[in-house]
């Protein structure tokens, strides 16, 4: 290696060219791994644990604090707001019907429909009969017909 005198040494020389890059490469590489270990130790949270213990919880505790939001003294109070909407809104929907209520309604809407459908069948055989009428009697003495 030669000393830091030869680094002003004119670039004309080939030799001297040649011993300028093989000193930047050796020193680059020796800037490379330092650099390397040093980006390894920056990102090792073990490293800054056990070096600085004291000032690690405390800035966990400051983080966790700042994070984890605080409860409210009226955190309550839009909860029953909400509850007193959604029981305005549910007095104002139909109550559902028990399934006892519902089965008689539907054993009732069954029994009103055969209703309806033994009427109409009664119904239409009237209609479809003709009443016999009695045959006109002969018109008697006194102008009334029949028996006296």
């Amino acid at each position: 290696m030669k000393d830091a005198g030869s680094m002003n040494a004119p670039l004309h020389d080939p030799d001297t060219l040649q011993n300028q890059m093989e000193l930047v490469r050796s020193n680059l590489q020796t800037n490379v791994r330092d650099l390397v270990q040093n980006a390894r130790t920056a990102t090792d949270w073990h490293y800054y644990w056990r070096r600085y213990p004291g000032v690690c919880c405390g800035a966990a505790a400051i983080l966790g604090f700042i994070l984890v939001p605080s409860r409210r003294a009226d955190a309550g109070a839009p909860v029953e707001r909400l509850t007193r909407a959604q029981e305005k809104i549910l007095a104002s929907l139909p109550r559902e019907k028990s399934l006892a209520r519902q089965l008689f309604g539907m054993a009732l809407g069954l029994a009103a429909q055969g209703g309806l459908r033994i009427l109409a069948r009664n119904l239409e055989q009237a209609i479809s009969k003709e009443p016999s009428r009695p045959a006109a009697a002969p018109l008697a003495e006194g102008g009334m017909a029949g028996p006296r």
